[in-house]
């Protein structure tokens, strides 16, 4: 167990009364907080390509998960450009942080599901934490990292928001 599935993976059951606007808003406040928090460490995490695509998605986000026509294009132009983009090494960090965006972008226009929200959810997270603590790791080593904290207490208020509180 982790500190993730402590303190958010409770939330998997309270979200599935949610509507799937609300679940791909809850994902994309989680991917930008996430991003941010990966930004702000001051390390390149990043190759410029990727940033690039993110802030693009991050930016054009809203428009995801509202309906209509224009979030199909939407997705299909980001999956597109992910599949496009040139073969790099990568930060450990920054495979599970494109995980969650992709996932974000497959679902979205069809509807995000509970379950890919805990997904999306858990990729950030783990993006936050291998961005922070190296090999093996326990709660213990998440609590006294002030950065993974903050991705969890992110998360949380996202959820009680989204929730009314609970």
């Amino acid at each position: 167990m982790d500190l993730w599935d402590r303190e958010v993976s409770s939330f998997g059951n309270k979200v599935q009364a949610l509507e799937s606007p609300v679940l791909t808003g809850l994902a994309l406040g989680a991917i930008r907080s996430a991003f941010y928090l990966l930004e702000s460490q001051n390390v390149e995490i990043f190759p410029s390509s990727r940033r690039g695509l993110i802030v693009r998605a991050i930016e054009s986000g809203g428009i995801v998960g509202r309906g209509g026509g224009g979030e199909i294009e939407l997705a299909e132009r980001f999956l597109a450009d992910y599949d496009s983009l040139p073969d790099v090494a990568l930060a450990p960090p920054v495979g599970p942080f494109m995980m969650g965006l992709v996932r974000l972008f497959e679902e979205a226009p069809s509807g995000l599901s509970p379950d890919g929200l805990m997904e999306i959810l858990w990729s950030c997270h783990e993006s936050i934490l291998m961005s922070r603590i190296s090999g093996r790791y326990s709660i213990h080593d998440e609590e006294l990292d002030s950065i993974c904290n903050e991705s969890i207490n992110k998360q949380k208020i996202l959820l009680e928001s989204a929730l009314g509180g609970a």
